[in-house]
């Protein structure tokens, strides 16, 4: 019974256009029938059975114009639900992060495809900088039939500075990635130079990806997200940047 239904909507969401082609086409030739006969028929019971027929076929035309959109418009948006998001980051050589990427499906089988292999390496989902120097890395999406692809640029630089994020609420902060308990948590951060000593008032540029907001407050920053994403940190006058990636757990 089931795969009766599966080839009968397979079959209307190929030939319903055609389907409502030939209704309408009869629905016409009968109109005229009627008109035409119409003085000497009017009374009569084939009159009455043509107008009911017609009528029939309109709505038969009708119902399988709906089921055709209806059917059209459930596949595009099945297909406009799955797709994949990147983004550009930075760390310093021998750091490892998450990828930057955001699957709108979990099931999806990724592949990467890393332009410039000397300067990072992905393994079990996490990128690594392995030299200073910038490389293009392609990925793909592959769900059932469904393909989506994103590119992003990954840097890695040799630096003497390091950041570091100190959870103050809701937060825990490893391997350059920030975990959130909830959908808000505060912290603050700590630069370094190379003997472990902290700039004080670094100046920097702080922005974050899509499902992403952060406030400054007195004490810290406050992040507010719907969905995982990165932090990224610009210290112009440095010359130094950073990416740091959050996950809701």
């Amino acid at each position: 019974m089931l795969f009766f239904i599966y080839n009968l909507k397979q079959y209307l969401f190929r030939h319903s256009k055609q389907i409502c082609f030939d209704f309408s086409t009869i629905f016409v030739i009968i109109q005229q029938e009627i008109a035409m006969e119409s003085v000497s028929l009017a009374n009569s019971k084939k009159s009455t059975i043509i107008m009911i027929c017609s009528i029939i076929l309109l709505l038969a035309s009708i119902i399988t114009l709906v089921i055709y959109f209806c059917l059209h418009d459930s596949n595009s948006k099945t297909n406009n639900l799955f797709s994949v998001s990147c983004s550009n980051i930075t760390l310093n050589v021998g750091q490892s992060t998450k990828l930057p990427i955001i699957v709108s499906d979990e099931k999806a089988l990724l592949s990467f495809e890393i332009s410039d292999e000397r300067v990072a390496k992905i393994e079990n989902g996490y990128i690594t900088a392995l030299n200073p120097g910038q490389t293009l890395i392609k990925i793909t999406a592959t769900l059932d039939d469904k393909t989506a692809n994103c590119n992003f640029y990954f840097t890695a630089i040799k630096d003497s500075y390091s950041l570091s994020i100190i959870p103050i609420v809701d937060c825990n902060f490893e391997n350059n990635v920030l975990e959130m308990s909830k959908t808000t948590c505060q912290f603050k951060i700590s630069l370094l130079d190379k003997q472990g000593d902290e700039i004080t008032n670094p100046v920097f540029t702080l922005s974050c990806s899509d499902g992403l907001t952060v406030e400054t407050l007195p004490f810290g920053y406050l992040l507010t997200a719907s969905k995982n994403g990165y932090l990224n940190f610009d210290f112009e006058t440095l010359n130094f940047a950073v990416s740091v990636s959050v996950v809701l757990v």
